[in-house]
């Protein structure tokens, strides 16, 4: 998984809207759009589906996005590890 792919997915979600995420992240709606196809066409299926004019994550954005928040933690964690192990070599 892209880090820039999983935090442009996770803004779309947070803001319930393509448009909305995309001024938030100071892209294009277009590049949104098209970094969200690419998720899709990286897991073989669709991630968002609109019910009522209202976005909605499909079973597989669901999945994506459990996996998204774990490698996000994943990576938080291995910063503080490396910024702990470099204070203690350096101090």
């Amino acid at each position: 998984m892209n880090t820039d792919r999983i935090a442009y997915f996770l803004a779309v979600v947070r803001e319930g809207s393509f448009s909305a995420a995309a001024n938030k992240l100071f892209l294009s709606q277009s590049a949104l759009s098209q970094t969200v196809h690419a998720v899709e066409q990286s897991i073989g299926g669709k991630v968002f589906e609109k019910r009522n004019n209202k976005l909605s994550l499909t079973y597989s954005g669901e999945l994506y996005i459990e996996a998204a928040k774990r490698i996000i933690q994943i990576e938080d964690e291995l910063s503080r590890e490396l910024h702990s192990v470099k204070n203690e070599c350096g101090g």
